[in-house]
């Protein structure tokens, strides 16, 4: 028999960590919101802890599964090879308890997040007479409600069109047995061997297996049946989020070291009277043009000389406006900020943060570097030149298991981490997206929103990501039979999965990006000069062209969209995306 139990220390360290990250995760929310924000509802703050806290719990779990060893053969009550294995064997099913961390991930990305997102941003105040009170809930509801339903009609038409069915690949090798030397030939029932694996029970060595090959013919089969509903929709909701996690820890893979390096060379210096005052006559003079930027906008929506037609066809470049302001905003309040450092570096500022920063630059420098290393190494090479990570965990799992946990976890959430700033820095670059920058004392609940549903949607991708990159470690894990197994050969999807194409879209953007960084290493906010020529003339062009069909464009006159922090008034934090 067996053993049922899994190790206490392991279960001792895992659940340290968990209460670590749930002690991480309300400091975020309590030191890092909105002074606007306090008394906002506080379900929303526990939405926000529950889902920080369900994708860690979700990333740590990967070694508790491969400590409980229940994707070896010789762990199945069933097999004649149980009676006669030495491994350890946990009692933890951890195949279900996969399946329900990702059912409820993904339950909270579709129904929970959005109905958030719609409740806090709709308006209270009717437009038309601000005295009426509106209910922000049934609206919520009605926008969650066809969200749910698109939702489903796309994954039960996939799921029941045959897409739910995979492929597992089988190699067959045959030869007659008669032609082997049993001296000649050592099997092993090791299934982290760098051999050849002919069975997850038996492998040989690199010249056995090359002898082998000479005697044997081999053919490629393939195995087909349907997973079960819920692998599927850990398939499809997998495979969109690797879109976003790929193009965001590629980004971040490089941007996040380098920014944290570049504060220590940006650091604030003493700066003499005349410096001071001529900078804070710019940053007076970008606030009045921001200042009039948002005026010239307020004022050509409350024009009512666009219709509908008008309306529909400027959605897009309206929104990539409404964006460019908010960088503006954003950079102004972030230059205030250095300014005000300057000014006050011999009397408040900690002169010991850019040393930190610097040294958090160099160490997460060695991470990524670790990253694209294992990539190239481990999983793009045909063979692998070397299970690199891989072998340093295992290598811990003997003697001292907690340590290589706390490896693994710190690469893990370094990817969490790389994928909120590559989102943040895709965001500044290009303004196809609202911002949502996480700041101390400056994150509204909208951003904090945001934020999580982007680390919860690329959860799933990430750990079948560190299944795939550090096989060797995982090869017995149930998460590496469901996502490495069944997902990876799904129909359609096993397309990208077995080229790699996400994995390389990782490591090239995380290549290419640098010498873009070196050449333009700081972000600059758009010119308010250029930017009120454009709305200038654009607004001549409208005036020339009036139509009796005219139509409000939804953003009324009590919607100020600069930040309080530079002149704003009223309510403004559900509209200007900071």
């Amino acid at each position: 028999s067996w053993e049922v139990s899994a190790d206490p220390l392991l279960i001792v360290g895992i659940v340290l960590l968990i209460i670590l990250m749930l002690v991480i995760n309300v400091y975020l929310l309590v030191h890092w919101q909105h002074p606007d924000d306090q008394n906002e509802s506080i379900l929303a703050r526990l939405l926000i802890l529950y889902g920080f806290q369900l994708s860690a719990v979700s990333v740590l779990m990967l070694p508790l599964d491969v400590a409980n060893d229940g994707g070896n053969p010789a762990c199945d009550s069933q097999s004649m090879l149980t009676l006669s294995s030495t491994l350890y064997c946990g009692g933890i099913n951890m195949y279900y308890l996969w399946e329900s961390m990702f059912v409820m991930i993904y339950f909270t990305v579709i129904v929970l997040i959005p109905f958030a997102t719609f409740y806090y941003e709709s308006d209270s105040i009717d437009i038309m007479d601000p005295s009426l009170q509106k209910s922000r809930f049934w609206p919520a509801v009605m926008q969650e409600s066809v969200l749910v339903v698109f939702f489903l009609i796309i994954l039960l038409a996939l799921f029941f069109t045959n897409q739910g069915t995979t492929n597992l690949p089988v190699t067959n090798f045959n030869f007659a047995l008669e032609e082997l030397s049993v001296e000649e030939y050592t099997f092993s029932e090791s299934t982290r061997s760098n051999g050849v694996f002919l069975s997850p029970l038996l492998t040989l060595s690199n010249s056995q297996s090359n002898s082998l090959s000479s005697l044997a013919t081999s053919n490629t089969d393939y195995i087909s049946y349907p997973v079960t509903f819920p692998v599927y929709l850990i398939g499809l909701f997998g495979w969109l989020g690797w879109w976003f996690f790929a193009l965001f820890a590629g980004v971040g893979l490089t941007t996040l070291p380098f920014d944290l390096t570049c504060e220590y060379f940006w650091r604030p210096h003493v700066l003499a009277p005349d410096e001071l005052a001529n900078m804070e006559v710019e940053l007076q003079e970008r606030t009045r043009e921001i200042l009039e930027v948002a005026q010239l906008l307020k004022r050509e929506r409350n024009s009512g000389l666009l219709t509908r037609s008008q309306v529909r066809k400027r959605m897009f470049a309206d929104r990539m406006e409404v964006n460019r302001l908010a960088q503006m905003a954003f950079f102004l309040e972030r230059d205030v900020g250095e300014f005000a450092a300057c000014k006050e570096a011999n009397v408040r500022y900690n002169p010991l943060v850019p040393y930190v920063k610097l040294f958090a630059g160099s160490f997460f420098s060695l991470l990524s570097l670790l990253w694209q290393l294992q990539i190239i190494l481990a999983v793009l090479t045909k063979p692998a030149v070397s299970p690199l990570l891989s072998l340093y965990l295992v290598s811990f799992d003997g003697w001292f298991p907690m340590f290589g946990n706390l490896t693994y976890a710190l690469l893990s959430l370094y990817l969490l981490v790389c994928t909120i700033k590559g989102c943040f820095k895709l965001s500044m670059r290009f303004l196809c997206c609202k911002l949502h920058p996480m700041q101390v004392g400056g994150t509204y609940i909208n951003s904090f929103l945001f934020n999580m549903g982007v680390v919860l949607l690329c959860t799933v991708p990430l750990i079948h990501f560190c299944v795939t990159a550090l096989s060797g470690y995982t090869s017995d894990s149930d998460i590496y039979l469901m996502l490495g197994l069944q997902v990876q050969h799904l129909v359609f999807f096993s397309v990208f999965y077995r080229s790699n194409f996400f994995i390389w879209v990782i490591l090239l953007v995380s290549l290419v990006l640098l010498p873009f960084l070196l050449w333009r290493p700081r972000d600059k906010p758009t010119d308010p000069s250029d930017f009120k020529r454009q709305l200038h003339t654009r607004s001549m062009t409208s005036s020339s062209t009036p139509s009796s069909s005219s139509w409000m464009f939804p953003f009324g006159a009590g919607y100020n969209l600069i930040p309080s922090s530079l002149g704003g008034k009223g309510d403004n934090k559900r509209h200007n995306g900071s």
